[in-house]
């Protein structure tokens, strides 16, 4: 894939200023940062972006002394970032959850993609400003940059601007449940017609979120059998309904429907990592095939050793498998992640450090998973598997929480 053209091609200065840091431990100018800033402008097509922030990530420290600096380059003079520079600055903000520098830049970016007049840059940038939004539990901000969204001009014909509003309803609809607001989120469902499949799914997943899974069921399963399996243009969309079905599937606890879902899948990408991972934790979590889904999930860790849910998945695997030592290894990597700090995550860290011996660190660490819980069915229903055991004083006669 070809880049924007440099002085220097840009994989040797990436190659040579690793180099520099390595050999020097000293802090870069802040000349030096500042060029390699402007040159954000320069980069222009959405894969070169999308490589481009991977490229800094892989730096965190680096990354954020450059996020940093480019706010302040922002705050004196917003007009020196284009929309390429301010995406990048704004998705990179979100990968290293650098909420304030996100916020900033994303409205930069809608503010750019506004003068363009490109309707598909306003609606994929206010969207994913929302996701950051949502992430940082800003909750309130996130409702607001929802209500820009559904004020915005353009429903012309070629616009995606209808979209873009269509997501913003399901994302207040998200946002409403996870804030614990389940009524308000069914009466915001009730202005749209769920006969659209776009607006089916929303209610499916509110369904699903609050735990009535036949309900849930009956919709996803209408929205993926009405997909021509023999059109290919509809594969992904098929795809995308059989990981849910799959998922769910595994929190009914039903392993023969989760595999029916997903075990095809898998067939036809054998080396992914996501469908690896799912399969494989939902076939752990059941005590299914415990050996080969820890085999499966070992793949998409080597694919993505950073990733918490895919650690998680192996150190409960590896837990079922009665690997002890290792499954807290892997755990303890997990819970170290900025996604790591969720109910499901510590309560198997906490599982594992119980069956170890140390009990104290267990119900701490339990104590910390109930304040995390979200008002999700699934969470709520470990949160109280966990209160019960921490009432028994951490022994359990039902086994671990699911």
């Amino acid at each position: 894939m070809s880049r924007t053209a440099y002085a220097i091609p840009l994989s040797c200065l990436v190659l040579a200023l690793t180099w520099v840091l390595v050999q020097a431990p000293t802090v870069r100018a802040d000349d030096d940062l500042r060029d390699e800033i402007r040159a954000l402008n320069t980069i222009l097509g959405d894969e070169d972006q999308a490589d481009r922030v991977k490229e800094l990530a892989k730096d965190p420290e680096l990354a954020r002394k450059m996020l940093a600096l480019a706010k302040k380059m922002a705050d004196d003079q917003p007009d020196r970032f284009n929309f390429s520079g301010a995406i990048i600055l704004a998705n990179l903000s979100q990968e290293l959850q650098d909420w304030d520098v996100g916020d900033k830049f994303y409205r930069i970016a809608v503010d750019r993609a506004k003068v363009q007049n490109n309707s598909r840059r306003i609606v994929i940038t206010y969207l994913t400003w929302v996701d950051l939004l949502t992430e940082a539990k800003r909750f309130e901000a996130a409702e607001k940059t929802c209500q820009e969204i559904l004020e915005l001009d353009g429903d012309d014909d070629g616009s995606l601007i209808p979209i873009g509003k269509a997501y913003a309803l399901r994302s207040l609809v998200r946002l409403a449940a996870i804030q614990g607001k389940v009524k308000d989120a069914f009466r915001k469902l009730e202005r749209v017609n769920d006969e659209i499949p776009f607006h089916a799914e929303t209610k499916a997943w509110l369904l699903q979120f609050t735990g009535k899974y036949d309900d849930a069921e009956e919709i996803y399963l209408r929205l993926y059998q009405r997909l021509d399996p023999d059109d290919e243009r509809l594969e992904s969309e098929r795809e995308k309904f059989a990981r849910i079905l799959g998922s769910m599937y595994g929190d009914m606890g039903d392993v023969d429907k989760a595999t029916k879902m997903l075990r095809p899948l898998l067939l036809k990408k054998p080396d992914d990592a996501g469908l690896n991972n799912d399969l494989g934790y939902i076939w752990a979590d059941l005590k299914h095939n415990v050996d080969e889904a820890a085999a499966m999930i070992k793949k998409a860790v080597d694919a993505e050793p950073d990733n918490s849910s895919f650690l998680d998945s192996y150190g409960w695997a590896l837990f079922r498998q009665g690997k002890l030592e290792e499954a807290r290894d892997f755990l303890k990597r997990a819970t170290a992640k900025p996604r790591g700090q969720n109910i499901e995550i510590l309560d198997h860290y906490a599982e594992v450090l119980w069956a170890l011996g140390e009990r104290d660190e267990a119900k701490a660490i339990w104590k910390k998973a109930v304040e995390v819980a979200t008002p999700a069915h699934r969470d709520q229903q470990r949160k109280q598997a966990i209160e019960r055991r921490l009432g028994s004083g951490g022994e359990s006669k039902d086994g671990p929480a699911r």
